[in-house]
């Protein structure tokens, strides 16, 4: 078992690039930051660099944000499984994913719809609050 503890911060061609050449992996944890890109990206990038039988960990999982994020993930890659799901654990929660070794990736429209209505709602809630804010971009865009 070889360890590899490198942080990869960003979705640059050079961190897909890194994860590609460290690969393949036993355990990801995946504790981004829950903007819009933060946690749906890394396990894009890292799936194809999983082990049968590799764990994934999301961390903060109990948030709502993180929920979507896991049920996209669990909707798109038939070859991940929700063993472990503690939405308080230990106080933002955790889920650990495990990985059969299926690299299928599925795209179907019930599960684009959703991610595309989950993205339209943190767009707005994002503008709402840049608007309030005063920030010159949201009134820019104001209907």
């Amino acid at each position: 078992m070889r360890i590899t503890s490198r942080a990869l911060y960003g979705l640059s061609r050079e961190a897909e690039r890194a994860v590609a050449e460290q690969g393949p992996y036993d355990l990801v944890l995946i504790d981004a930051p829950q903007s819009y890109f933060g946690r749906e990206e890394p396990l894009r990038v890292a799936h194809p660099y999983l082990s049968p039988g590799a764990l994934v960990l999301l961390d903060d999982a109990g948030r709502n944000g993180e929920c979507w994020v896991m049920w996209r993930w669990l909707a798109n890659w038939p070859g991940l499984e929700l063993i472990a799901f503690q939405p308080a654990f230990p106080r933002l929660g955790i889920a650990v994913l495990r990985h059969s070794g299926d690299t299928r990736v599925l795209r179907s429209t019930r599960v684009l719809l959703a991610r595309a209505h989950h993205n339209l709602i943190l767009a707005a809630r994002l503008w709402i609050r840049a608007l309030r804010r005063g920030e010159p971009r949201a009134k820019m865009l104001r209907l």
